[in-house]
């Protein structure tokens, strides 16, 4: 007797597989948000499971640069589990874990996850190098400059600092918000008539790692030498009209800052040029008004005896 049946599941043996995409769960990208209980979302796409059994997933949190599991500020690793029973042999489930970003900065997450069936391991899904189980967290650090590209610069009613911001675990294509905002070194925050003085531009990164430039224009006149200030910088993951209709985001999210008030690559240092300094500057000033006036003087003389 013959028994042939495609269809028939008591002839079907079920080969368990699974594979994972690792998200922030607020912003729905792979550059997880600044905060103590930021929540990576996993989800789970599983296939070969019996349809109508109950399942465990468990999942651990992984530092992808040293291929250890990524521990808490307590030293315990960062796990997350859901029991589930599978509609399909086919589906996904969702798996999340709650971390502290604002320690582990500049990290790369990777999640590991196991499928279980009465307590028996049916799968596991554990590459450290798969960018699907990976999720970043975001890194700023900055240099201030003057436009020439100077740590120094004199008072005047239009000062101009430029801080350039060096960014890594960015997502590319993701809309974001730099702003800047100014310090004197004594912690007290610079102001104008409008309220705090702040610099904001937004920028879409065609990479993970790259840089930045704020523009930050303020009246410096009441500066003198040896005063300093510091910028201090926050980077936002903007929440888009497309993003907010579709509830992917509904608001903009901090995901990364640098605010050192000792931090020398943050900081300007006002100079009052010397006396000899601005003599020789006009010096040279004037020297070049005589050259020019001469040979001026030279050339309309030749023209003159020209056409005479």
């Amino acid at each position: 007797a013959t028994h042939a049946d495609i269809d028939d599941e008591g002839q079907t043996v079920h080969t368990p597989g699974i594979h994972t995409t690792a998200l922030d769960k607020e912003t729905a990208s792979k550059s997880l948000v600044y905060s103590e209980t930021t929540v990576v979302s996993d989800t789970v796409y599983y296939e070969g499971l019996i349809k109508g059994k109950t399942y465990r997933v468990e999942g651990i949190l992984m530092d992808k640069e040293t291929g250890e599991a990524l521990l808490d500020e307590s030293g315990n690793q960062i796990t997350g589990s859901t029991m589930f029973e599978a509609e399909s042999s086919e589906g996904n489930v969702v798996v999340e874990f709650v971390v502290n970003t604002t320690l582990l900065i500049g990290k790369k997450i990777v999640v590991f996850e196991d499928v279980y069936y009465e307590n028996r391991l049916l799968c596991t899904h554990a590459d450290i190098t798969d960018e699907e189980q990976t999720v970043g967290v975001p890194e700023a650090s900055t240099m201030a400059h003057t436009k020439d590209g100077k740590k120094t610069v004199a008072p005047s009613p239009s000062v101009v600092i430029i801080d350039t911001i060096s960014y890594k675990n960015l997502t590319p294509g993701k809309l974001y918000r730099a702003e800047a905002t100014l310090f004197k070194n004594d912690g007290t925050q610079l102001y104008t008539d409008n309220g705090p003085l702040v610099s904001v531009v937004e920028f879409t990164p065609t990479a993970a790692d790259g840089t930045v430039d704020v523009r930050i224009s303020f009246n410096g006149s009441n500066f003198k030498s040896g005063d300093v200030v510091v910028v201090f910088e926050k980077i936002y993951d903007v929440a888009t009209s497309d993003e907010k209709a579709s509830g992917v985001q509904t608001d903009d999210v901090l995901i990364a800052k640098h605010e050192d008030i000792s931090d020398n690559d943050q900081s300007i240092a006002f100079k009052v040029p010397a006396t000899g300094e601005i003599s020789a500057r006009y010096t040279n000033i004037g020297i070049s008004l005589v050259v020019s006036v001469f040979v001026g003087a030279f050339v309309y003389i030749l023209l003159r005896k020209r056409y005479e």
